[in-house]
């Protein structure tokens, strides 16, 4: 069982915008002692809880393991102040620099141990965070896109090209995405920019995924090179491990490979 006290509603202020988020601490958290502390980022679309409850599970699971955890909503998204209609890759590298500053200032955290978990777009953004910060000591890489631009094109249908064209958005399930999400997405190098970092680097992909090609595991794992990542791919595992083994194997070796770097 969860202690309430272990598990705390936090908002961040972002660009003049309020995310919501929880905040998961070890079950014997004193604000006199100091833990490492990690962030997980949502993919495209999605939220601070991702498929199967994943994030609640990993930031629960890291917390058992000493690390206090964080999950957001990047604003236009959840709970989070804005609409999605407004966000880019850009806006949300900027949200995880906000939160990332928070975090640091919260009670009990050791500013020398601060990680990123980022799941398929927030893998692209925790990548271009780590590199910007200069204060993350380790990155983990969740079936991350290297190339959201091939990812927006998957996803632009002639139908679409046409609304972006007359109304500056596509309708996507139900969600607007605007004309500036599409071109942040052309311009955005995380490949670049993430050669730049120096922490230790987890990349694990499934080889069964059909939305983000495992090739461009390889290609973060060649940028990090200087890292000397770990690689770590599933066996028949798709985007977003919908699976109890999948899920748990991911999981686990996350937070073993924390509990190792941090």
């Amino acid at each position: 069982m969860t202690s309430k006290n272990n598990e705390i509603y936090v908002e961040v202020q972002s660009r003049d915008y309020t995310m919501r988020g929880m905040l998961h601490r070890p079950a014997d958290f004193s604000a006199a002692r100091r833990y490492p502390a990690v962030m997980l980022w949502h993919g495209f679309t999605g939220t601070r809880v991702e498929p199967h409850r994943l994030f609640v599970k990993a930031a629960r699971r890291l917390a058992s393991e000493g690390i206090i955890a964080a999950r957001f909503d990047f604003v236009g998204s959840g709970d989070s102040d804005g609409d999605f209609v407004d966000a880019s890759p850009a806006t949300e590298v900027e949200d995880a620099l906000a939160v990332l500053s928070c975090i640091q200032a919260q009670p009990g955290v050791d500013r020398t141990r601060l990680g990123l978990i980022g799941l398929s777009l927030g893998g692209l953004v925790s990548a271009c965070a780590a590199a910007r910060s200069q204060q993350v000591k380790a990155l983990c890489l969740w079936a991350a896109t290297a190339h959201m631009e091939e990812r927006m094109n998957d996803r632009v249908t002639p139908e679409g090209a046409q609304q972006l064209e007359k109304f500056g958005f596509f309708d996507y399930g139900g969600n607007r995405i605007g004309r500036a999400f599409v071109e942040s997405a052309a311009r955005v190098d995380p490949l670049g920019e993430v050669a730049g970092f120096r922490g230790a680097a987890l990349v694990v992909h499934g080889t069964g995924d059909t939305v983000v090609p495992v090739a461009e595991a390889h290609e973060y794992s060649a940028a990090l090179r200087a890292c000397n990542p770990t690689l770590h791919l599933m066996p028949d595992a798709d985007h977003t491990f919908n699976r109890m083994e999948w899920e748990t194997e991911l999981i686990e070796t996350t937070a073993n490979w924390l509990r190792r770097k941090l």
